[in-house]
């Protein structure tokens, strides 16, 4: 694809080297943190639904930590998951994408269509870090016979970040509680920023 091969030629954006290296260091979720979350499960059961496989659903609430100095590696390791989910550089993107769609068939396209194309899968998935786009591609490789459609690669990467995302949102909401119970007014405050985003159209970044 002309478009993302010129991508994946550009020194700026990526080359083979350069794909090589923005491989993100692997994160995995400390023990204790862990533990704070199972903390904070109030019901667990399964579901057996008539269609579907059957899956374990919870009731979750964030616990009370007083500990300032649980609190502060908490708010750490909340950083560090900010960056594990950083959306990929767009031309790494192109070019991981690129990498993929070579391993199959594909029919050329006029330059007008491929930047179009190119545009598509940047735009699609955009918003996903780099190890999951290069763990859809890889479980694509490996599991699949032909080209991958864009929605595809959306719902594999959309399983790749789910459990992370949700240890994202729990973290948040164990901080937030803390923040609530050492600050009498957080609620207050919240509850006027959350009025004054609704009036506007949109959510407060990270309300529940």
């Amino acid at each position: 694809m002309g478009v993302l091969q010129q991508a994946s030629r550009d020194p700026v954006h990526g080359s083979g080297s350069a794909l090589a290296a923005e491989q993100p260091v692997a994160w995995s979720l400390p023990s204790w943190v862990g533990v704070l979350i199972e903390r904070g499960v109030v019901e667990r059961r399964m579901l057996f639904p008539e269609s579907g496989p059957a899956r374990c659903v919870e009731r979750w609430e964030a616990p009370l930590i007083e500990d300032d100095a649980i609190l502060e590696k908490l708010e750490r390791v909340s950083r560090e998951l900010s960056v594990w989910l950083e959306p990929a550089e767009r031309g790494w993107l192109l070019a991981r994408v690129l990498a993929l769609l070579s391993h199959f068939r594909s029919d050329r396209h006029a330059a007008s269509v491929e930047q179009c194309i190119a545009d598509d899968w940047a735009e699609d998935l955009g918003e996903f870090p780099a190890w999951a786009i290069e763990e859809a591609a890889r479980h694509w490789r490996r599991t699949r016979r032909f080209r991958p459609q864009i929605n595809e690669m959306r719902e594999l990467c959309e399983a790749a970040i789910h459990d992370v995302r949700e240890v994202e949102r729990r973290i948040a909401s164990m901080l937030r509680r803390a923040q609530k119970t050492r600050n009498p007014m957080a609620p207050k405050i919240e509850a006027v920023l959350r009025s004054t985003f609704e009036r506007m159209g949109a959510s407060p970044s990270g309300a529940d």
